[in-house]
């Protein structure tokens, strides 16, 4: 990778990162699916082609820049020209186990690519798709029930019902040669933000499926406001962490790393209860308590 490029963009986007709040995952998988090839250029991680489509453009390889921005070097990138059949692609991705596709293009409908989304969301794939750069309802692929549809809150984008969030376009990506720097603008450069994002939750949730997904980007998709018109954005949670307790055990991980406390959760009366003290503490809160009669009669959470 031109760490000097790379340095560039991420300094030139530092407010954007910021605001998108995304903690960096371990490993993640991204493919980028365009309407041509992608080039893989020096400011790319290595970028596994799949070699559907002799022609190149920069398009997929902005997408790839913005993917890589967010998830650190800790992104295995593949990618691929758009060909009127997607088969190809799913196999590949299911092949190599590639649970996100990054798709900022539209395309005609038809059965056999309906078919092939379904299939890629059934085997645990999420197809993250642009809403489209026209105004009125979204555009296919994003208006298929099998994928995630993503606007941009500052351009003409597809909306209504489809749309599952818009997220921050505009972002500062490398152009062919080095040294030059141009914007990735409209859905286009909103839809791997949230592709990202998407390979974020699955690794830190791999039991998660496409509707488990689509719950959170909804769900946090007004975290953010756009700086220059206020309009609601996809971010994460201020403060995001992976909790797991064991019924009856005291030993519990925070993100991955086991710790201990000195009670364990229970179930009682078809009730589970489970140790708020460690939960809070788990979660960056300050936690106290006073007593009475040797006795906690009041716990504070800050």
């Amino acid at each position: 990778m031109n760490q000097k490029d790379y340095e560039e963009i991420k300094k030139r986007n530092k407010d954007k990162l910021n605001r998108l709040n995304a903690p960096i995952p371990s490993k993640a998988k991204v493919f980028i699916l365009d309407k041509y090839t992608p080039y893989t250029l020096d400011i790319l991680p290595d970028m596994t082609i799949l070699p559907l489509k002799d022609k190149h453009d920069i398009h997929g390889t902005m997408a790839g820049q913005v993917v890589s921005l967010i998830l650190g070097n800790n992104v295995d990138l593949h990618g691929s020209g758009y060909q009127s059949d997607i088969t190809p692609i799913i196999d590949h991705c299911i092949q190599h186990n590639i649970r996100v596709i990054n798709a900022s293009i539209d395309f005609t409908y038809s059965k056999a690519k309906e078919a092939q989304l379904k299939r890629y969301a059934d085997w645990g794939g999420v197809f993250v798709t642009s809403a489209g750069n026209t105004e009125g309802d979204v555009t296919y692929p994003g208006k298929s029930e099998h994928t995630i549809a993503v606007g941009s809150p500052n351009y003409a984008t597809g909306g209504g019902p489809m749309l599952d969030c818009d997220a921050e376009s505009g972002w500062w990506v490398r152009n062919k040669k080095p040294g030059q720097y141009i914007t990735f603008t409209h859905s286009s450069g909103s839809c791997p933000v949230v592709a990202a994002a998407v390979a974020i939750l699955l690794d830190l949730y791999p039991h998660w499926q496409l509707e488990d997904v689509r719950k959170f980007i909804r769900d946090n998709r007004a975290n953010a406001a756009h700086p220059n018109n206020g309009k609601p954005i996809f971010a994460f949670p201020e403060v995001m962490r992976l909790i797991e307790l064991t019924i009856g055990s005291n030993k519990y991980k925070v993100d991955g790393e086991e710790r201990e406390m000195d009670t364990a959760p229970f179930v009682k009366d078809m009730r589970t209860f489970v140790p708020i003290r460690f939960v809070a503490e788990a979660l960056g809160k300050k936690v106290s308590y006073t007593t009475k009669d040797g006795l906690t009669n009041k716990v504070y959470i800050e």
